[in-house]
Parts: structure tokens; C-alpha cells; sequence
């Protein structure tokens, strides 16, 4: 990210990269960290067992592959140097301000490898071009450490494309490249963090289908943690989707910027990129050791009052599903995906049949 200004100098982050090799075992990872000695009643849970345990060789080139940036041109990199004229606040001191700015205002990570200046999610893709990437949703900070496949909490995309389309109007008139975002993300943000990326997904995928009558819109909610996905057989929030495959990426890769034509190419590298998600986990606790006393009577009222639903300490899971009136929760999702979603989602479609030809 460049303005008139000093070079960029790119700080050192810590990132966490936790792989299975890195737990217990070979094939476990325990969910304990270096205070589990608090949590007693978890000594007979011996951790959790992953479903699946990543190829060691595949999840590095997958994990090389997310920092070199899957997404192809997008929006002009002048674009990004010079997004401060619309948010109304003057010219930015240095380039080390407008990039803390820069994060600061649409919930973005610091990239902890050399990024050509960007934060985490934008990625250049030549000397003129910039895209966005996975790393945008699935990347964020916790207790100032950046943790790549975390669940971005602050991420407002809606706010960054508003911010593009601004831009474009007066670029003309300031001498900068104008361009056509390929899609609207009017209303996919409804808070920090909280966006309606399924639907995106969905709205995407007509790109190549457009006369699916699908549901594209379905509610506000945080992105998914790749740390856990080694525990887990299913994909989204209701467990829509089958978590075995990789292609379920395939539609987003859409808002990338690639064109069905690369999708299919790439094919080998979003199994490599599935992989690098199964061999990351949850950062450890960060603050300090909470009371004994105090996990106790938590334990106690986890087991009476959520158990029944979410399973044991030892044994998560859904035990008992319960409607969505009873839980209480948003049923603008549960309402939008039907069996008509459902069969788009996991069947063969064109996309599929594309990308294994």
C-alpha cells in the first residue's frame, strides 16, 4: 500500500501456526493449553481426536499458496493508496499511520509476512492490480498476535466496497483509474465481523448458473475458525454442506476475481489450501489463568444448562436438536436454505462438472 509519503517498513508480527505434528501425538491435538492444569475435569477428556489429520507436505504448499494470494485482478492498486480522500478525515501523517488506519477501519489483520504493505485479505497481483483472498474473512488478532484461519471479528466488507464505489465516482476528475466492481455488496455487512458471506457465496455461484432459483441472502454471520475444522464431518452454520470436499470454495474464488476457465486449473491447490485449514487450531489462551473456583461453576452450569444441546466437555456435539423457535436465534438462514439450497450446495452442478473435467 503506497501514498506520497515514506517507504513502507513492514513490522515483524507473531503468527500462530499450530499443526497437528505440533499436539500430543501425531494424530491428536489436544484443545488444552498451557493452563489446562485449570481445568481439571478435562484430565479425562485426554483432548479432543481430530476426524481427519492433514498431510504435513500438502497443507505447507497450501499454507505457501494462501500467502502468495489466490485471487486474480480485481480493483486497480492506486485505488487502495489513495482510499483516504473518502473517508473524510484529511490527509494521513505517514504510511505507517494510514496503514494502522487502514485496518482500523475495516477490521483487517497485519499481514506477519511480507505483503507488499497490505493487510491481510488484500493481496497484489502485479504491479497494477490488487485482489482480495480467503485471509480477508479467515484472518484476525487476537491479544495483539496475528492468527491466520482465525475468524475475522471485525471485518466490514461492505464498508470497503462503499468506500471503492466513492472512489470510483471521483476518480475521473482526479485523474485515477476508474473500473466496474463485478458484483454489489449492498447488505452483506449488518456489524463488525457480522456478514452475510453464505449468501455471497450463493449470489456468486449464479455467475455460472444464472437461472438457479436459489436463496441468496441469508442473514448475518461471523466467519468460520479454521482451527477447528479437523473436528468437524460438516460446513456451515445449520451443517449444510459435506466438510470432506474442498470445492466448496470454488464459488467464492468467483468474488476473487478468477474466472471459471482458472477455477478448474487451480484445482490442486484448493485441496492443498484444504489441507493448511485441517493442520491449524485454536490460538492458546492468551490472558491470565482464569480461577479455579470460577471454571467450576461455569462447568456446572455448561452442563445443566447447554450440555443437552452442544454434548459434554469431553464429548461435543448435538445430542438433541432443537427448533429454531425454541433456541431463539435468527431464522432468516433456517428459513432461506431449503431443499432446493441444500442439492445445490452438494450435488455435482456445472461448477463441479467444470473443475473435474
Amino acid at each position: 500500500m503506497r501514498r506520497p509519503g515514506p517507504r513502507t517498513i513492514h513490522s515483524r508480527v507473531m503468527v500462530i501456526f499450530l499443526f497437528a505434528c505440533a499436539g500430543p501425538s501425531a494424530d491428536k491435538r489436544s484443545v488444552a493449553n498451557e493452563y489446562s492444569d485449570t481445568f481439571p475435569s478435562t484430565e479425562a477428556c485426554d483432548g479432543l481426536t481430530p476426524l481427519v489429520v492433514p498431510d504435513a507436505e500438502a497443507a505447507e504448499r497450501g499454507l505457501a499458496r494462501l500467502q502468495e494470494g489466490l485471487g486474480q485482478a480485481l480493483f486497480p492498486r492506486v485505488a487502495l493508496d489513495w482510499l483516504w480522500l473518502v473517508w473524510g478525515e484529511g490527509v494521513p501523517t505517514d504510511e505507517a499511520q494510514y496503514q494502522a488506519d487502514f485496518r482500523e477501519r475495516y477490521g483487517l489483520a497485519e499481514a506477519p509476512f511480507d505483503n507488499d504493505g497490505y493487510p491481510l485479505g488484500l493481496h497484489a497481483v502485479d504491479s497494477t492490480w490488487a485482489t482480495v483472498d480467503c485471509l480477508l474473512c479467515h484472518a484476525d488478532t487476537v491479544a495483539g498476535v496475528t492468527v491466520l484461519g482465525g475468524a475475522n471479528s471485525r471485518l466490514d466488507i461492505e464498508g470497503l466496497f462503499t468506500d471503492f464505489l466513492a472512489l470510483n465516482e471521483v476518480a475521473g476528475g482526479l485523474g485515477l483509474p476508474t473500473v466496474d466492481l463485478p458484483y454489489s455488496l449492498e447488505g452483506r455487512t449488518g456489524a463488525a465481523g457480522a456478514t452475510d458471506a453464505f449468501g455471497l457465496g450463493m449470489e456468486l455461484s449464479l455467475f455460472y448458473a444464472p437461472d438457479a432459483e436459489i436463496q441468496t441472502s441469508y442473514g448475518y454471520q461471523q466467519s468460520a475458525p479454521w482451527g477447528t475444522m479437523a473436528y468437524k464431518d460438516r460446513v456451515y452454520a445449520d451443517g449444510a454442506g459435506d466438510a470432506s470436499g474442498h470445492r466448496t470454495m470454488a464459488a467464492m474464488m468467483l468474488g476473487f476475481g478468477v474466472p471459471l476457465s482458472t477455477i478448474q486449473s487451480m484445482d490442486d491447490d484448493l485441496a492443498d489450501v484444504r489441507q493448511a485449514q485441517l493442520g491449524m487450531a485454536p490460538p492458546a489462551w492468551p490472558f491470565d489463568p482464569p480461577d479455579v473456583a470460577e471454571v467450576a461453576a461455569g462447568q456446572t452450569v455448561y452442563e445443566t444448562a447447554c450440555a443437552a444441546c452442544h454434548g459434554s466437555v469431553c464429548q461435543p456435539g448435538a445430542p438433541e436438536l432443537v427448533d429454531a423457535a425454541g433456541v431463539g436465534t435468527d431464522p432468516t438462514r433456517a428459513a432461506a436454505f431449503g431443499e432446493r439450497e441444500a442439492a445445490w450446495v452438494n450435488r455435482p452442478s456445472c461448477l463441479i462438472r467444470f473443475v473435474r473435467a
